[in-house]
């Protein structure tokens, strides 16, 4: 299956507010040509983008793409010098600027790839063409995202020698950790595929452990066996979460207590497993000291 571009909508503003874009393109401090401009060529099925991308904290989060592109804000940006982007916990939003300039013979569409587990993200693409904007995030019902997917996906065309600045705002209760990717439409459906496989055969292990459990359990009536049958549930539950799985099965909810469902499942799983330990192994009988 081969994804087809989403619509984006216009950013809005009259004739002054686009010109003023258009102006800012040819602005030294915000020309597309710079040196760490990413050149797209025939060669790039997927592309990690992280090692490409400047980033600016916005600790007040009141700021609007109109702010980030004066020179003020601009030039604050920071090259990131690891593999990731990773903010950690962090109450402040952050703006992600990455540079692409295509040297394909024909405009060719693109996917960004963002994990499923932010809050709220917002996408702005900047060209000769003017601004567009996007926004997706675990605030937002999955059936209302334009691109129904369990990550978050931004369909992008490239055309040649065309630069394009992209901004990300990004923002979350739990840990900011923004892996952005840039996929071809094939070589997105061709990973989307194994994942699709992967995840099915995973959740057909847990959930022929927890079905086979439960009967030993009821048969056998240890409590060994209904230990295990709850930290098998909270691995799915966990992973149902943070794979987007969840989301897509309730699409009309928002899920921005997904921060608190993860660390709940977590001492739920970690309390599981303690417990199954403690009867598997009979360390009541084989380790008293230990027990205590």
């Amino acid at each position: 299956m081969v994804y087809k571009l989403g619509q984006f909508r216009r950013f809005p503003g009259g004739f002054s507010t686009r010109l003023l874009f258009i102006c800012l393109l040819f602005l030294p401090d915000s020309a597309l040509y710079a040196a760490d401009t990413y050149q797209i060529s025939n060669s790039i099925k997927s592309l990690d983008l992280a090692v490409h991308a400047k980033f600016f904290e916005d600790k007040g989060k009141s700021l609007t793409i109109k702010n980030i592109l004066t020179p003020e804000f601009i030039n604050q940006f920071q090259k990131n010098t690891s593999s990731s982007l990773s903010f950690g916990h962090s109450t402040s939003a952050y703006w992600i600027k990455i540079d692409l300039e295509s040297k394909l013979k024909l405009p060719q569409e693109f996917l960004f790839e963002i994990n499923s587990t932010i809050t709220q993200v917002d996408i702005h693409i900047l060209n000769k063409n003017g601004l567009t904007s996007e926004s997706a995030g675990l605030n937002q019902a999955f059936e209302n995202r334009s691109f129904k997917h369990r990550s978050f996906i931004f369909p992008i065309t490239l055309r040649p020698d065309h630069p394009t600045r992209v901004f990300f705002r990004v923002q979350s209760l739990g840990p900011i950790t923004v892996p952005i990717k840039l996929w071809t439409n094939r070589a997105f459906s061709e990973k989307d595929r194994i994942d699709q496989l992967f995840w099915g055969a995973f959740s057909g292990i847990l959930l022929t452990m927890i079905l086979y459990n439960i009967y030993l359990f009821l048969t056998l009536k240890e409590k060994a066996n209904l230990y295990y049958v709850l930290f098998c549930l909270g691995i799915l539950g966990y992973f149902a979460v943070f794979s987007g799985s969840l989301q897509e099965i309730f699409s009309s909810y928002s899920f921005t207590w997904y921060a608190k469902w993860l660390n709940l499942v977590g001492i739920f799983t970690g309390a599981s497993l303690l417990l199954f330990s403690i009867e598997y192994l009979l360390t009541r009988e084989n380790t008293p000291r230990l027990d205590k």
